[in-house]
């Protein structure tokens, strides 16, 4: 049995040839991880979906000009993440904030926010480069070596920025909650954070 990479090189080869089902068949392996990260990284699922196929289209047109033996995968998602970057500076510049966190500062009481939303908060308040790669790390499950095809980079840079990110994320949560800061990351997955136990 191919190994998934091989496979995607294969329909990608067939696919610059002009072959419209081998391209369809890559978006059929890639959309749905595609889609999972960009709602991860944007909290918006009607944007993650728009920018997914905002992702193929961009790469269905530029197929034809890559080199052979590309490797699909962070190439794709490297597509992806440029567009979620366009759309985080547009959100920015609007100086969009999550209803939660507007509602959490107006009434000054400690209310209890789901899990999946504090976690969003925290991730909100991340750089963009620092969201990008702690998503791809930790919920994408990208190795640096991936994540670094990913956002051309190099694993070690990568690595650097994950710890940097994971530091800033924790930081972030700890001032959500106005409680210690949290140990890990497994937040990021829905699970709850480990906060550290007092001495």
């Amino acid at each position: 049995m191919a190994e998934p990479e091989d496979a995607d090189r294969v329909l990608a080869e067939r696919a610059r040839q002009g072959e419209q089902e081998a391209f369809s068949l890559l978006v059929e392996r890639h959309q749905q991880p595609l889609g999972g990260y960009l709602f991860h990284l944007l909290g918006d699922r009607d944007l993650a979906l728009d920018l997914t196929q905002d992702t193929f289209v961009r790469a269905y047109t530029a197929l034809s000009t890559t080199r052979p033996g590309l490797a699909i995968r962070p190439w794709l998602f490297r597509i992806a993440t440029n567009l979620a970057y366009d759309a985080l500076r547009r959100r920015r510049r609007i100086h969009w904030f999550p209803l939660a966190t507007v509602e959490h500062q107006a009434s000054g009481v400690e209310a209890q926010l789901e899990e999946r939303e504090v976690v969003r908060m925290a991730l909100a308040r991340l750089h963009p480069a620092e969201q990008v790669v702690l998503i791809l790390c930790t919920i994408e499950r990208h190795s640096y070596v991936e994540a670094a095809a990913s956002l051309s980079s190099s694993p070690d840079a990568i690595r650097k920025r994950l710890n940097r990110a994971k530091q800033h994320f924790r930081a972030a949560y700890a001032d959500i909650t106005d409680d210690t800061p949290v140990t890990t990351c497994v937040a990021l997955d829905g699970e709850q954070p480990q906060r550290q136990q007092p001495a």
